[in-house]
């Protein structure tokens, strides 16, 4: 009984969220936190990649004298998130209303960024990693509606993706290339593309985005993944960020960590291939994943999350997430 009580109070949070998420959607179906003069519609791609903020660096390592130029990059992201958000509720809560602000979005987001208008990859970080995250969401938008506008738009997304030679992850997997390089090896972002190309796959059936993932796949697991089944990165000179995939050849314990996200979308991807192929070693790795690295990321109150965990020792409140 008590659990049924808490489950009933969590589905009535649940949906005051959605309600409350739901009244901040413009007309034009912007569901944002930039204001107007600085939304993805506005600014549509970046002037230049170093203008915008990461999301490890220091607002004022990017401030620049004499502009006033919003930090911009993380807009579609936001998108990106509501969307995932909204049709993962929408999927155990049938909701029209929740349905059509999706749609709204995604026809935004197309008019945007449809072919024939502005580049994705040139919007965002890391080489325009973060923005095509968009890709999973916008294939749960189809999954769900069956609109082919959708998946027209999820597959430019990967054209876009292509023609940008620091992005272009699916060519550079299916040439068995590293991690390392698409999107600066973006550890988290580039798995989230992965599971973009998952569904692509179980909607079209082109053997191309499978084996994007499967490659990706392999070498993560040959090269990336820590005892514990977490994928580790590193700060070096060649991607300028701790949330990336490292060389092999340059792994040093003492600074290797593992950022919880990117553990989390590691044990999304594995399952996800479980349930696509019936290989026993994607239950394997999101098994250890999850027993090693996602419970040793959580603190003992329940609650707080560490950003990242080391592989030798215990976090540091400073890591707190």
């Amino acid at each position: 009984i008590s659990l049924g009580l808490v489950g009933s109070e969590m589905c009535i949070r649940d949906r005051d969220m959605v309600d409350r998420l739901l009244a901040t959607q413009d007309a034009n179906g912007y569901m944002g936190t930039y204001g107007a003069d600085h939304t993805f519609m506005a600014m549509p791609e970046n002037v230049s990649i170093a203008d915008i903020v990461d999301d490890v660096d220091p607002l004022k390592k990017k401030k620049k004298k004499g502009t006033t130029r919003a930090r911009g990059g993380w807009d579609t992201w936001t998108l990106r998130y509501n969307l995932y958000g909204l049709l993962t509720y929408e999927k155990f809560h049938a909701d029209e209303r929740i349905v059509e602000a999706c749609r709204k979005m995604g026809d935004l987001l197309i008019k945007i960024y449809g072919e024939g208008k502005y580049d994705l990859t040139k919007y965002g970080t890391r080489q325009g990693i973060s923005a095509t995250t968009l890709l999973e969401s916008i294939m749960m938008l189809y999954q769900r509606t069956g609109e082919q506008k959708y998946l027209d738009f999820a597959e430019h997304i990967v054209v876009m993706s292509e023609n940008n030679p620091k992005l272009r992850l699916m060519g550079s997997m299916l040439e068995k290339g590293s991690v390392v390089y698409s999107g600066d090896g973006k550890a988290y972002q580039l798995m989230a593309n992965l599971l973009g190309y998952i569904l692509l796959f179980e909607s079209t059936g082109d053997e191309r985005y499978l084996k994007t993932v499967e490659n990706a796949w392999d070498t993560i697991m040959a090269d990336h993944v820590f005892a514990s089944g977490g994928p580790w990165s590193m700060k070096m000179t060649y991607n300028g960020n701790s949330e990336c995939f490292a060389f092999n050849d340059d792994f040093a314990p003492a600074t290797a960590h593992v950022e919880t996200c990117s553990t989390t979308t590691w044990i999304q991807m594995n399952l996800h291939m479980l349930e696509l192929t019936g290989e026993a070693k994607y239950a394997a790795a999101a098994e250890r994943a999850t027993f090693n690295a996602l419970m040793a990321a959580q603190y003992k109150e329940g609650i707080d999350w560490c950003y990242y965990c080391l592989l030798y020792t215990s976090p540091s409140p400073r890591d707190r997430g």
